[in-house]
């Protein structure tokens, strides 16, 4: 006869069940809000070098043993005159990670470190509305940006990136990735597009939460290069420049992220 299960293995029970709940709950209003949004999210092809993150000496041996290839991401935007400067956005930022976080998504907690502002070393655990959670390390801390890597136990191998800039009177928000899949059970969910479609979501609505936070208006577009790494080709350097300047212009696009080439009042 099968033994009841011993208070912690009910307390594990009970987390593995609430995350399902997340899951089955924060994913498809996630995904809703993701098709309904009002900001554009622009695919736009890698114009020349790009500007990757770069694979620590720590973590060239794990990525190594990942699966799939390594995807880089570059998602950018302009905030038009907010009442913050990029570093101090960088710092109330760094103070509570989650005053960006889409709370349907993810929530960030800190495992090990200081209280206060993020700091390099710092380990924090991102609980996810999914089957996986994501522990993470603070490598950099700086002026203008804060870097994770992955840890032991994260479904990607990588890094995340948030960097902020003035541009005059704008802030230039950027966020970068670097991720190839830990093991083959999240190889097949990027394979069905899923991953990425949450991914972006997370992404855009970082930085549309940072943009409400600077004060400023909500951004007119956000630009997303994307692409691959691959040993046959230059590995290029400048692509964080090129996505500042596409995303300072003034251009209009419609819902499903089409330029619109007329100019205001040509009609």
């Amino acid at each position: 006869m099968a033994s009841l299960p011993t208070p912690p293995s009910r307390d594990r029970l009970g987390r593995r069940l609430m995350r399902v709940a997340g899951w089955l709950v924060g994913a498809p209003l996630a995904i809703f809000r993701f098709l309904r949004r009002d900001v554009a999210l622009v695919e736009i092809d890698p114009p020349g070098p790009q500007d990757a993150l770069p694979a620590e000496d720590h973590e060239a041996a794990r990525e190594e043993a990942g699966v799939g290839p390594v995807i880089h991401r570059l998602y950018s935007a302009t905030i038009r005159e907010p009442k913050l400067t990029a570093g101090r956005l960088l710092d109330v930022i760094a103070a509570d990670p989650n005053v960006i976080a889409p709370s349907e998504v993810l929530r960030f907690e800190r495992t090990r470190g200081e209280p206060g502002p993020v700091r390099e070393g710092d380990e924090l655990l991102i609980r996810m509305a999914g089957p996986w959670n994501a522990p993470v390390t603070v490598i950099r801390r700086w002026d203008e940006g804060i870097r994770l890597a992955a840890r032991a136990g994260h479904p990607q191998l990588g890094q995340v990136e948030v960097r902020a800039r003035d541009d005059d009177d704008d802030v230039v928000l950027q966020i970068r990735t670097r991720e190839r899949a830990a093991g083959v059970g999240f190889r097949a969910l990027q394979l069905f597009g899923l991953i990425r479609r949450m991914q972006s979501y997370t992404w855009a609505e970082m930085i549309e939460n940072a943009a409400q936070l600077a004060g400023g208006p909500q951004p007119e577009q956000i630009a997303v290069w994307s692409w691959r790494d691959d040993p046959r080709s230059e590995v290029p350097r400048s692509l964080s420049r090129v996505a500042a300047a596409h995303t300072k212009r003034r251009s209009t696009y419609d819902r499903d992220g089409r330029a619109d080439d007329r100019s205001p009042g040509s009609d």
